[in-house]
């Protein structure tokens, strides 16, 4: 039986998108009160933050429920799709337990697999999202007039925007209040659905959204976080009140970032040379929304 290295320090920000901030492969952190330089390797990053859950069948009735709930066959199938992959691990261990394996291959897979199996998936969203992030940097979004290519890119958005700590952190306590559920143990499966969502609804009204690159002036340059991509129109500090429009920002590197947004300033803007005054604003909303660390190409661009 083939076997693989456990990945047990899992990233929730793709190291990948931090490189184009990092010099040697080190960045700029700011966390507390504290600047230093720092490893991409270490930052952002949880042991087992991905590691798999064993659902009860309380789990599974609610996410079923919760599937239906969703007007649109084709958003349903796909979201049956993401209870089917999670519920592998689930059906695994209990098949085994059943039938009394003991096997020490068996269980060092069923380990492997509950360890690495969501990390993988990550790993897979973020290759197919590569090229077009590539394209983005060098500043075309010609992509995004591909249907196929846009339900991919949005979709990638949508997992960065929700898969973070600062959202696991600020939305299971208000999730298990609310349902009734064990949200530590359907997070995973439940940020994939939700993720669906999201950019099913982006897909569907594309059309009010316009989709904008941002370069910064000589001078100044965008700042990230680990919480990379974020919705400008809510208030980081007030949990409990969900705002009623959504969009998402997305700083690419240093002199670049991406704006998806239904504002109406931005309605007829493609590319766009920001002030400086801008780029402060945009950077002030990273820091605002980031859990515990900012990260910059420069220890000016995050004091």
């Amino acid at each position: 039986m083939t076997s693989e290295p456990k990945k047990r320090q899992q990233h929730y920000v793709w190291k990948y998108l931090l490189r184009a901030w990092s010099d040697n492969g080190a960045v700029w952190c700011r966390m507390a009160d504290r600047c230093f330089r720092v490893n991409v390797d270490r930052v952002a990053k949880q042991r087992d933050f991905y590691r798999m859950r064993e659902l009860t069948h309380g789990d599974i009735r609610f996410l079923i429920a919760y599937i239906e709930k969703a007007d649109n066959e084709c958003l349903r199938k796909l979201n049956f799709g993401w209870l089917c992959a999670f519920r592998s691990f689930t059906n695994y261990k209990q098949f085994a337990e059943k039938n009394g394996f003991e096997n020490p291959d068996v269980a060092r897979k069923l380990e492997e697999m509950e360890i690495n199996l969501e990390e993988n998936l990550h790993n897979g969203i973020e290759e197919l999202a590569k090229p077009y992030l590539e394209l983005a940097k060098e500043g075309d979004l010609s992509f995004l007039n591909d249907k196929a290519s846009y339900q991919k890119f949005i979709y990638f958005l949508a997992v960065q925007y929700l898969r973070t700590a600062r959202n696991k952190e600020r939305t299971l306590p208000l999730l298990t209040n609310a349902f009734g559920v064990n949200f530590e143990r359907i997070w995973g499966v439940f940020t994939h659905i939700a993720a669906t969502n999201v950019s099913s609804s982006l897909i569907v009204d594309r059309n009010r959204y316009n989709a904008v690159l941002l370069a910064a002036p000589d001078g100044r340059q965008f700042i990230t976080g680990d919480q990379p991509v974020i919705n400008t129109y809510a208030n980081p500090d007030d949990v409990y009140s969900p705002p009623d429009n959504f969009d998402m920002y997305f700083p690419m590197s240093p002199r670049l970032a991406l704006y998806l947004t239904d504002r109406a300033e931005w309605a007829r803007e493609d590319t766009v040379l920001v002030t400086q005054d801008r780029v402060a604003w945009f950077n002030g909303m990273m820091a605002k929304h980031s859990h515990r660390q900012l990260f910059g190409a420069s220890k000016e661009a995050i004091e």
